[in-house]
């Protein structure tokens, strides 16, 4: 699950103080309701992972493709070696 909270916040890390913004919340459901009490439980859906083999990626970009338009079968698209080619 991914969340982002547009709101001020004041954060804790080893002992500091931060302030931010914006949070971002990348974690499991039920981690995010222990993290987050005070935020309603979002609807969960589900969503599929397909890895397959290309014998050239066709964006050479070291880059993560989004849908914006949130039609089709295709959520985000990415190819690992263009940013980590070992």
């Amino acid at each position: 699950m991914f969340l982002y909270l547009k709101m001020v916040w004041r954060l804790y890390v080893k002992g500091e103080t931060m302030g931010s913004s914006a949070l971002v919340v990348a974690t499991g459901v039920q981690s995010a309701s222990r993290l987050l009490p005070k935020l309603p439980s979002p609807q969960v859906l589900s969503t599929t992972c397909l890895n397959f083999l290309a014998a050239c990626p066709p964006i050479e970009e070291p880059i993560l493709v989004l849908n914006g338009a949130r039609d089709g079968p295709i959520n985000n698209l990415v190819f690992p070696t263009q940013v980590a080619p070992s």
